[in-house]
């Protein structure tokens, strides 16, 4: 079985994964915070940092690709009894309607769940850092990858930055930044084509564990943190897996 969409969410800090049932007969709790009694398997948080707009993949089957290339992974376990996969912010409304345009349709039943962070993400630095990264990303981009050209969206931070952290360009990022002809159509890609944030992994058939010593089951920001020798490629919305 293999499946793959991508969506654009809009989140705070945290990011739950939860089924569209659970949120009909918990969404009180749900949206007060109050459900921490919940039974194992009914949602899923997922520190995400404070990017306020995740561009997220959700797939089953193998990763592909840049999707190879994470930074980070933590698992858990889902129940969607109904099949339908919601992803999101929860507030007053439960859901914050902008979260997912509708639920991800899949097959009913238990799931075990994946979730890799992508360097791109603003929690990509802190899994490079606590898996020992030290060396400047565009330094590291240009030592292991020397015949490409860096990726739009450290481009874009370069530049955001002034060159402050690739002092040897510091010149070139300037420039950009103060020319809009060039400035203008690199945000409007990245705009159109975001890197993503994250991609979920379903694995059809796991059962929901025994319940934890804590109260839900949290994927926290560094969870499996690890660090490639080479600069990771970039899985990229909307593009083809490879």
């Amino acid at each position: 079985m293999s499946f793959d969409q991508d969506v654009l969410l809009h989140c705070g800090r945290w990011c739950t994964l939860t089924s569209a049932r659970h949120v009909a007969e918990h969404g009180e709790a749900l949206a007060k915070g109050t459900d921490r009694g919940l039974p194992p398997g009914r949602l899923v948080y997922k520190t995400v940092g404070t990017k306020g707009e995740l561009a997220v993949r959700v797939v089953i089957g193998e990763l592909r690709g840049a999707e190879e290339d994470w930074v980070g992974r933590g698992e858990s376990s889902l129940e969607l009894p109904d099949g339908r996969l919601l992803i999101g912010r929860l507030d007053e409304e439960c859901l914050d309607p902008r979260a997912t345009p509708q639920p991800i349709e899949v097959e009913p039943g238990d799931y075990g769940v994946e979730v890799f962070t992508y360097l791109a993400s603003a929690a990509g630095p802190h899994c490079y850092w606590k898996a020992g990264g030290d060396e400047p990303f565009a330094a590291w981009h240009r030592r292991t990858r020397p015949s490409e050209e860096l990726p739009l969206w450290l481009q874009d931070e370069l530049i955001s930055g002034g060159g402050y952290e690739d002092p040897e360009f510091e010149s070139h990022w300037m420039s950009i930044l103060e020319d809009d002809k060039r400035l203008n159509p690199l945000r409007r890609t990245l705009d159109l084509r975001p890197p993503l944030d994250f991609v979920i992994r379903l694995t059809p058939g796991v059962p929901t564990p025994m319940p934890m010593p804590k109260d839900w089951d949290e994927i926290g920001m560094e969870d499996g943190a690890r660090r490639l020798e080479v600069f990771p490629r970039t899985p990229v919305f909307g593009d083809p897996r490879g």
